[in-house]
């Protein structure tokens, strides 16, 4: 008899730890968006497993767009299979082009302890080379609600 209390304990010791652990790993979220010069504005779209949020940022005579939506479970499979953590984590850009009244694209990855964010302009797809596919999906995902 104690040998099963024993055995019960341990059960719900690790049931317990292991529901612990899953609720304190964060959501991984990926959020891309564009920043311009001069009246042009900004916007980003943000994806995570459950949910999706594209925000058009008010700018000079246009309003603030937010539009949120569950994210569907084919677009994040096919994210998923276009995105390389270790290949998105080795690229390091930071262009500038909004600072000469250009536009820059910044893509941010967090998952877990990983977060890394690059940010580039159209000159710079050299350097995007092994993470074109993952970086074009994103872009036709964001300019879907334009």
């Amino acid at each position: 008899m104690k040998g099963n209390k024993f055995i019960l304990l341990i059960l719900v010791l690790v049931l317990i730890i292991s529901c612990e652990s899953e609720t304190e790993k964060p959501e991984m979220k990926i959020t891309i968006g564009t920043v311009c010069g001069w009246c042009a504005g900004s916007d980003s779209l943000v994806i995570s497993k459950s949910n999706t949020t594209y925000t058009l940022g008010a700018i000079c005579d246009r309003k603030e767009k937010v539009i949120s939506k569950q994210t569907s479970v084919s677009e994040w499979n096919e994210l998923m299979a276009l995105f390389d953590q270790r290949k998105f984590g080795a690229i390091n850009i930071n262009s500038c082009d909004v600072c000469a009244d250009g536009c820059d694209t910044w893509i941010r990855v967090e998952n877990g302890s990983f977060k890394h964010e690059i940010r580039f302009g159209y000159e710079d797809s050299t350097i995007l080379k092994p993470i074109k596919e993952f970086v074009e999906r994103l872009e036709t995902m964001k300019n879907h609600y334009k």
